[in-house]
């Protein structure tokens, strides 16, 4: 179990856990890692879980303000440890693009896929991002999608997950 594993890293008690339906994805929240912890995490998961090394095993992906941090934290600061990115119903700010060009200038996002849904109070910031990151030379293969009459809910959400990881 993954769980006493974050736990323990982390020393945070209320990981939260939740299965994707219909697939055999599982999501889990705790609060952000320092790099210590990251680093601890990505061994304990090479030692425990047979997960491959190496950035280009590794996807991160969260939801409203996650998928901000997904950007924010992932691909601006840790794009020398992950390259599969989905960013679900998310505020956008722009910063990403230019921090992830000065910090890792000659890495490459392998994927990036981002969704929102068109009832959703963050479409103006999904539609930015959407803009910027289609042209953006850094990301090798960008796909989006505008969930029809979605809202800042699971659905959508849902549907990011099973459009990340196929």
């Amino acid at each position: 179990n993954v769980v006493p594993k974050i736990e323990a890293i982390t020393k945070d008690g209320n990981v939260q856990v939740q299965k994707v339906a219909g697939t055999n994805q599982v999501i889990f929240k705790t609060r952000t890692l320092t790099v210590e912890e990251r680093e601890a995490f990505n061994t304990a998961m090479e030692e425990n879980f047979n997960v491959a090394d190496g950035r280009e095993n590794v996807a991160m992906a969260g939801l409203s303000y996650g998928g901000k941090q997904t950007l924010d934290i992932g691909i601006a600061e840790c794009l020398d440890l992950i390259s599969y990115f989905g960013a679900f119903s998310f505020p956008f700010t722009g910063e990403t693009i230019k921090t992830a060009d000065e910090k890792f200038p000659d890495l490459k996002i392998k994927q990036l896929y981002i969704i929102c849904g068109t009832a959703d109070s963050a479409i103006s910031g999904f539609r930015d991002a959407e803009a910027n990151f289609k042209v953006w030379d850094k990301v090798e293969k960008f796909a989006s999608e505008e969930y029809e009459g979605g809202t800042h809910d699971f659905p959508v959400w849902f549907r990011g997950f099973e459009n990340l990881i196929p």
